[in-house]
């Protein structure tokens, strides 16, 4: 037998096996002390083992996944090196190495393994022969140190010992344990003007994460909720802060802000900085007036200096932006200083400055006061100084001395004499009476009272009457009714009447106040014809039961309400006469149900009386109550502006009979969290926890309930509190529109109410009563106070100024009072109130013009020139022609008015011709002027002897220059050598605008010419050669035509115009016309070419007609889209020449009118939930809806309209707030189905509605309930444990844990000694 030897000839070998969760050699920084990462075997062929190696962990059910690494170094992480060792070890063991001997434990082993590198984070722990398990020795830190190197040394025992090196590289993966850090972390702080426009980056915040890039290292930035953290936007990833909305340094300086930097990790970990913003102050702020108009009265004569008003105006910024100055301006003198006053620069103190005489001058003055501040902005405000008239002017007889004949037969009451006196002063300081003073024969005279003749005198109510409530007799001037008056509608009237005398252009105006009385024509009304209540029989007596409250619309006496009893049983209760309260009068003995009836009576006559069905209901107390109110109704009124958390009313219950109040009463208020108020609950003192509105609520009805617990048991009392919510002035007005546009004709008279402006105010009372004034610094329209009507009280012609531009301010007469601005524009439309006139006839209507005979064809005899100012239609002129001849020698152009002859002319026909020239407009009716054309013919034949006469026509542009010369009268006959002629202009032409060189015949111009003055010129030249004798003489008739140049711009009669349209009308609408007259004579010289030069964005929805300027719309508009357009539009003349064109241009704005054509749109969310044990009055959702119209047209008003039949949500109309009104339960209905209507207050009114789904939210409020109340068993004895008994069954309607039931046996009869929980079983069986 041969026995083969071993010898060492393998190598030890190493088996790892992976424990952690993913397979991979890694493991999270937060791994406990102990646990297990790898299972390590070591196994070597050489040597023999008296027990196997220990099989791998199989890890059942644990979801944990155990990977092997194979030798071949294929898997990520691990490298194996293994050398064999001749007689020493290479390798040098650190003070980390661990090694272990397996003789140690007992187990027979030959070969042991060493750790390496583990920095004493890990170990190996021996669990069997030559198995290990790798584990984790220490806290592990990624931050410090993210990945180990771990070396496994397998060495055996042999001759020479062989050994066997793992690398194991373990990879420590991160755990999110470190917060985000900022860059500052003692905060930020950064200054920012309060002019910086929204969207503006102010401050980039950055912080880090030490944590593994990731998600535990992403970082997203918040702001923490705040009252400055609305007007700042933080970007979540960037962390730049940027703003929202403009800033206000007058409202808040310092802004402090808490910005969150969050980590994604899990759980997401975060830290905070604070940053501050420093608002830096700019001039932002106008100065404000006080008030916006101010009306004194100050005597004539007043001293000088003395000053007689303070105005004042604040200013919100600070600083120099804040330092106001004041300046005064009279607007009747063009915004000249005033001088008849002046203002304290500083105080505001308006002062005399000139003597002031009433009837040397106005008997008001209108002043225009302007605050301004160091950084240039201003306000203004208006004063008007009515000037009071004092006696200072004595009555003047119109003549000192007066003389009358009378005969002595004269009758007695004979007009004698008539003497006028008249006195400056007003009213009855200017009233004159007459009398004689005694003397001798003053008895046979008497003296009557003046009378006047004066012209008729018309009379109109010119406003004050929208409703056509009053006529006016316009002879008499006697107003009377048309329609039945109401006092509670209207109770005053102010009429602006207007006087005219004759049909001249002299009116004048005055108000008269019509104060409609009030007759008692409404009786009082209760809100409820029927009211019941309920009392106990033991309630004291002189307890307060009930409050009528009956409202009568009249005023005065007529509405003055008295309350009494008129059914009977009066001696149990009694009733304040003037206050309607309610006591009781006696005790109660007995349960019974009184029927009162409370009638309310008015104070006028006749009476008027309604009456209130009060029902009494008497019960029995089911204890012995004796905690009771000392009153069972309050009543409190308070302002709508009363301060948050401050004490209203303290109501206090008492235990009756007893002595010393030893139990504590604890009071609550129903409703409770619908109401904004409160109750301490012991001390009875309600409080105001919500701001109040008398706009949405002006009156409460709250009970309070009182109850304590004594020997008897509860006690509960109840009594009620109403709170009257008075109102505040917190409203502004507001017009029904931001812009009017308004369109009148012009008119020699004022055209009265040319349009009316409405305003709201949502405050009640005074502080909903409106004033209505006029900023204007023109004179030719007023508004009515009242009724806010825009009155034409001045001339107005189109031709003077088109367009008018004013600010009209609404004023409530609150305390303080309120305002609102809007601003009007108006329209004066052209009529055809002008005649054409001719230019070049400035001295008379007559045209003298001479022509000579014989011309052939048709030839030209001169051109009228005729301009209208009126526009349009109304300024075309277009002319005829009549003549005395009967033989139609002449026409004219009827656009371009030449005057041209049909046939040659002979003097010895006629030699003299009167045309008449009419110039006519276009308008309806037409209007015409005419001019007179005296045509002279001239000869052009003499008799031999003295020589013919030439014809010879020169042109001659009109901007010729005086003194060059601009033709010759001598001909290529006339020119020879050594010829002697002389030239000479007739006598009768000398004063012409040309002369001539007498020896050569050179023509000059003299003076300008100008074409649309006269547009020909006939000479008469003299030419006598001396060459021969006698001297012969020569003449030669020149005729010049002025060449017309353009030498005029066009001009527009206004540098702007704002126009108004409606944002629905249709594509060809014409909006405007745009006319530009040009001065030329000629037609290419005044044609008129009109465009746009549009230079804003996007495309205008407008189209200009190029030839009569009308402008019209080719595209569909919409103003929510653009609210306005301004462009320019230019005309240009077309002379011939191109480069001689002129042009001139107006700017235009078109502001695009709202109609109500947008629907609300809801933007909120159609779901929201509610858990079951909310409150009553807990915020559910906010209903969000917008409408982009304009003014009332997106003004949104919310309703529930379905789903909500048992009122269990209330919705505010307004904010959209949706609160619990009642309880909800999850099992009864756990969702609610809501239909929401969202309606505008246009016309028509449109609406959208939003199904709204609420979702009831389950709370563990339901216990489980048993399929059955009893269950019976049998069980045999001596049974086994374990057995099965029987299964009872219970089921839970709450859906929270409704399937986690628990069940525990209760020891009932085990003296009370504890079961173990036997939740674990999964079916609830019963073993025995």
């Amino acid at each position: 037998m041969v026995k083969v030897l071993d010898v060492n000839d393998n190598k030890p070998s190493i088996e790892v096996t992976l424990l952690t969760e993913s397979g991979q050699p890694e493991v999270s920084e937060g791994a406990r002390i102990g646990e297990y990462l790898a299972r390590i075997s070591i196994s070597d062929p050489d040597l023999e083992f008296e027990e196997e190696p220990w099989e791998t962990i199989e890890d059942k059910g644990s979801g944990t996944h155990a990977g092997k690494f194979q030798e071949s170094g294929e898997n990520l992480g691990v490298v194996e090196l293994a050398k064999a060792q001749q007689g020493k070890n290479l390798l040098q063991v650190s003070k980390e190495r661990q090694t272990f001997n397996p003789m140690s434990i007992g187990a027979p082993q030959h070969v042991s393994l060493t750790l390496e590198g583990a920095d004493d984070a890990f170990s190996l722990r021996p669990v069997g022969p030559q198995v290990y398990f790798l584990c984790v020795d220490a806290a592990l830190d990624r931050e410090q140190k993210d990945l180990y190197e771990l070396r496994l040394l397998a060495s055996d025992s042999g001759s020479p010992p062989l050994q066997t090196l793992k690398i194991l590289l373990f990879r420590i993966t991160d755990l999110n344990d470190q917060p985000p850090v900022f860059n500052q972390p003692n905060g930020y702080q950064v200054t920012v003007s309060e002019s910086a426009l929204p969207g503006t980056a102010v401050l980039s915040i950055t912080a880090h994460d030490l944590d593994e890039d990731g998600p535990n290292a992403s970082i997203m930035y918040t702001l923490l909720s705040s009252s400055s953290s609305g007007a700042f936007r933080l970007d979540p990833h960037t962390g730049v802060l940027s703003i929202t909305r403009t800033l206000d340094y007058e409202t808040e300086t310092v802004m402090n802000l808490v910005v969150v930097a969050t980590d994604q990790g899990e759980p997401p970990l975060s830290s905070s900085c604070h940053v501050t913003i420093m608002v830096e102050d700019t001039n932002d702020n106008e100065p404000v007036f006080l008030q916006q108009f101010y009306n004194v009265t100050l005597p004539e004569h007043s001293a000088l200096e003395h000053c007689f008003l303070q105005v004042k105006a604040t200013d919100a910024d600070s600083g120099s932006f804040g330092q106001i100055h004041y300046s005064l301006y009279e607007k009747s003198h063009n915004m000249k200083e005033s001088q008849k006053f002046f203002i304290d620069g500083d105080s505001g103190h308006i002062c005399v400055s000139q003597d002031i005489d009433r009837e040397g001058g106005p008997e008001s003055y209108d002043l225009l006061v302007k605050a301004q501040d160091q950084g240039g902005l201003s306000a203004q405000a208006f004063v008007r100084v009515d000037i009071e008239d004092i006696n200072d002017n004595e009555p003047v007889f119109e003549t000192t001395n007066y003389m009358a004949r009378i005969s002595s037969q004269t009758q007695a009451g004979t007009e004698v004499v008539n003497v006028l006196a008249e006195d400056r002063d007003g009213g009855i300081f200017g009233e004159v009476l007459y009398e004689i003073i005694p003397g001798e024969k003053t008895s046979l005279f008497s003296i009557d009272s003046p009378t006047d003749s004066m012209e008729p005198i018309s009379y109109r109510i010119l406003s004050g009457d929208p409703h056509e409530m009053f006529s006016i007799n316009s002879q008499f001037g006697i107003i009377t009714t048309r329609k039945q008056l109401d006092h509670e509608t209207q109770p005053v009237a102010v009429l602006t009447v207007q006087s005219q005398l004759g049909n001249s252009p002299a009116f004048s105006s005055t108000q008269v106040n019509v104060t409609i009385t009030d007759v008692n024509d409404n009786p009082p009304v209760f809100p409820r014809e029927n009211e019941r209540i309920t009392v106990h029989q033991n309630t004291p007596t002189g307890s307060v039961l009930y409050i009528a409250q009956a409202q009568d619309a009249d005023g005065g006496y007529n509405g003055l309400i008295s309350y009494s009893i008129a059914s009977e049983n009066q001696d149990v209760f009694v009733i304040d006469p003037n206050l309607g309260i309610l006591y009781l009068n006696t005790t109660l003995t007995m349960v019974y149900e009184y029927i009162l009836l409370i009638t309310a009576e008015d104070n006028g006559h006749p009476t008027l009386s309604s009456l209130l069905t009060l029902t009494i209901s008497v019960t029995k107390p089911e204890t012995i109550n004796t905690l009771t109110f000392g009153n069972l109704v309050h009543r409190i009124e308070i302002n709508e502006d009363f301060a948050v958390f401050s004490r209203i009313l303290q109501v206090q219950a008492y235990l009756e009979g007893v002595q010393s109040q030893t139990s504590r009463i604890v009071y609550s208020l129903l409703p409770d969290n619908s109401v904004p108020f409160a109750i301490h609950g012991s001390t009875g003192w309600i409080f105001l926890r919500r701001s109040l509105d008398y706009e949405r609520t002006n009156i409460y009805n709250l009970i309070v309930v009182a109850s304590c617990a004594d020997y008897v048991g509860e006690q509960t009392a109840s009594t009620s509190v109403i709170v009257k919510v008075l109102d505040v002035n917190d409203n502004s007005p507001e017009f029904s529109q931001n812009k009017y546009f308004f369109t009148t004709v012009e008119s020699s008279s004022p055209n009265g109410v040319i349009g009316t402006i409405t305003a709201s105010d949502r405050d009640s009372g005074k502080n909903r009563q409106l004033s209505f004034f006029l900023l204007s610094e023109e004179n030719y329209f007023q508004i009515s106070s009242k009724t806010g009507e825009i009155i034409n009280c001045a001339a107005l012609d189109h031709e003077q100024k088109a367009h008018h531009q004013f600010t009209v301010l609404v004023t409530d007469h609150g305390t303080p009072r309120r305002n609102a601005t809007a601003t009007v524009y108006i329209t004066v439309a052209d009529l055809n109130d002008n005649k054409p006139y001719f230019p070049q006839l400035t001295s008379g209507k007559q045209l003298h013009v001479k022509v000579p005979e014989g011309q052939k064809g048709h030839m030209l005899v001169t051109t009228v020139f005729a301009k209208d100012p009126d526009a349009g239609a109304n300024g075309t002129v277009r002319y005829s022609l009549s003549s005395d001849d009967d033989q139609g020698y002449f026409f004219v152009n009827a656009s371009t008015g030449e005057i041209w002859t049909t046939q040659p002319l002979s003097v010895s026909l006629k030699a003299y011709y009167h045309l008449r020239v009419t110039a006519r407009d276009q308008g309806f009716p037409s209007l015409e002027e005419y001019a007179t054309v005296n045509v002279q013919v001239i000869s052009t034949s003499k008799e031999k002897s003295k020589g013919m006469v030439e014809v010879k026509t020169l042109k001659i542009p009109e901007d010729a220059k005086p003194s060059q010369i601009v033709g010759s009268i001598m001909s290529n006959e006339m020119f020879l050598p050594n010829k002697k002629l002389q030239f000479h202009i007739s006598e009768e032409e000398q004063n012409s605008h040309f002369v001539t060189d007498s020896s050569t015949g050179h023509i000059y111009l003299s003076r300008p010419l100008d074409y649309e003055t006269n547009p020909n010129y006939f000479l008469l030249f003299n030419v006598q050669d001396h060459n021969k004798i006698p001297p012969q003489n020569h003449s030669v008739i020149l005729k010049i035509d002025v060449e017309d140049q353009n030498d005029h711009y066009p001009v527009f009669p206004y540098p702007m115009v704002v126009i108004g349209i409606e944002e629905n009308v249709p594509i060809g609408t014409i909006i405007y016309t745009f006319e530009a007259k040009d001065g030329d004579g000629t037609l290419p010289n005044n044609k008129v070419k009109y465009s746009l030069n549009t230079d804003g964005p996007g495309e205008y929805p407008f189209f200009i007609n190029e030839w009569d300027g009308t402008l019209t719309t080719d595209k569909e508009m919409d103003r929510e889209t653009v609210e306005s357009y301004v462009f320019t539009v230019i005309a240009t003349d077309q002379a011939a020449n191109i480069t001689q064109h002129r042009h001139c241009s107006l700017t235009a704005q078109i502001i695009i009118q709202d109609v109500n054509d947008n629907s609300p749109n809801f933007l909120s969310s159609p779901s929201a939930s509610v858990m079951e044990d909310a409150d009553i009055g807990t915020l559910i959702h906010r209903v969000v809806a917008e409408d982009p119209d304009e003014g009332k047209n997106g003004k949104i008003t919310l309703y529930i309209i379905d789903g909500n039949s048992e009122h269990v949500f209330l919705l505010d109309e307004i904010t959209g707030w949706l609160t619990l009104s009642s309880t909800v339960d999850h099992e009864t209905q756990d969702t609610y189905i809501l239909t929401i209507l969202a309606t505008d207050n246009g016309s028509p009114v449109l609406s959208a509605t939003q199904i709204l789904t609420v979702t009831v939210g389950d709370v563990n409020d339901k216990p489980p309930t048993f399929k059955q109340t009893f269950y019976e068993a049998a069980v045999l004895e001596n049974q086994e444990p374990g057995l099965h008994v029987m299964k009872v069954k219970a089921e839970d309607m709450d859906t929270v844990d409704r399937e986690n039931i628990k069940w525990i046996i209760s020891p009932l009869h085990f003296n009370s000694r504890q079961i173990p929980n036997l939740s674990n079983l999964q079916m609830p069986f019963i073993y025995f």
